[in-house]
């Protein structure tokens, strides 16, 4: 769990103890798969690139992506001016009753366009991108590893359990930023352990603190910015950080933060529970803020997905279930990909959504799942 000003409940833990309250044995995700998570339930999730779709059946409000569609070659030409739409590859694998590895394949960075295709994009360099968000220009920031991880699966219930290997020298983060044309401007290595989000002239990143990336020189520099610390989507010149553990013992609030000083220029006190999120996106306009969430950490389905629709101005909120996920035990089935806005008026969500038996290896195609969610209209 992290609780440090604000920063949110892990999903790692909130498993942990779903599983450990039904009597069952606690398993061991891969480790790109929980580095992934932890940085979506604290970042921007303008993720995304990644293959082409050519068809999609809706089914209740949600596209069901098959396999069928996706075509293999890199993504050309200008990419479009809308809100970016990222998806990043790390797998959720486990073994099966018979030994076999069951569950999520890992696959490469992915774009989701406007309308609805999913575009395969490549960062030379760059095998492993964690996370990705979208440039003023057309470009977008990467940011992962120059070298593969190797990727472990989850032992079988009862099996012997080896660590991962401590990370290397050339495992530390990298930030490329690429050009509109795909080409890669520079490659620069980071202290920063996840990308919070970027404007016209930084990329401003996450960890021990506030890291600013100077997009033209590529020099970083060390904020203290401490009202930025549990980070957020930056729209318009101001970050909307949801400040909170999402404990129902705490507080939530919603802030915005200047991105020239990183002050708080407003604070609205909002739902404890607000702030159990997974990823946010904030609307174009500055005006609606979309939290995704999962199902209740004690007392429900974890497995669940909904999407809360924030008005930044006013505080009203309204709340959509997306999935229902499956109520048995184990491993997510329902995992996130991605959140953002279309336009100031809509948000799209996407995520998997494996079967309830899961009986091998699915590829992210075979079951990639996405909505789109309007704003309320008064």
């Amino acid at each position: 769990m992290h609780i440090d000003d604000g920063l949110d409940v892990d999903a790692e833990l909130a498993e942990l103890l779903r599983r450990a309250a039904a009597g069952l044995p606690a398993y061991r995700p891969d480790p790109v798969a929980v580095a992934r998570r932890r940085r979506a339930i604290r970042r921007r999730h303008a993720l995304g690139v990644a293959a082409g779709l050519t068809a999609a059946a809706l089914v209740g409000g949600v596209a069901l992506l098959g396999a069928g569609g996706i075509a293999s070659r890199p993504a050309t030409g200008t990419p479009p001016a809308a809100p970016r739409l990222f998806l990043t590859g790390a797998s959720q694998r486990w073994q099966g009753g018979d030994g076999r590895e069951v569950g999520l394949a890992a696959s490469g960075l992915a774009e989701v366009l406007p309308d609805g295709r999913l575009v395969a994009r490549e960062v030379p360099g760059l095998p492993v991108v964690q996370q990705a968000v979208g440039l003023p220009d057309g470009g977008f920031v990467a940011m992962g590893y120059r070298t593969p991880m190797e990727q472990a699966s989850q032992p079988a219930p009862g099996a012997s359990r080896t660590p991962p290997p401590a990370a290397t020298e050339a495992e530390r983060e990298t930030v490329a930023v690429v050009r509109p044309d795909g080409s890669v401007r520079y490659l620069t290595d980071t202290a920063g352990t996840w990308l919070i989000g970027a404007d016209d002239r930084r990329v401003f990143l996450g960890g021990a603190g506030t890291i600013a990336l100077d997009l033209a020189t590529g020099r970083q520099q060390t904020l203290d910015w401490r009202d930025l610390l549990s980070g957020g989507p930056l729209v318009a010149g101001r970050f909307a950080v949801l400040a909170g553990s999402g404990d129902p013992s705490g507080s939530c609030a919603l802030r915005l933060v200047d991105a020239t000083t990183g002050t708080t220029v407003s604070e609205r006190p909002l739902p404890t529970d607000d702030c159990y999120k997974m990823d946010t996106a904030l609307s174009p306009d500055g005006r609606w803020l979309a939290v995704t969430q999962p199902g209740p950490l004690v007392g429900g389905n974890l497995d669940e997905l909904k999407v809360i629709l924030l008005n930044v101005d006013t505080g009203e909120q309204t709340v959509q279930l997306l999935d229902e996920g499956t109520a048995a035990p184990g491993p997510d089935t329902v995992i996130l990909q991605g959140v953002a806005w279309l336009d100031d008026a809509r948000v799209r969500v996407v995520w998997v959504h494996l079967p309830d038996h899961v009986d091998r290896l699915y590829d992210r195609s075979e079951v990639l799942r996405m909505t789109t969610v309007p704003v309320p209209v008064r």
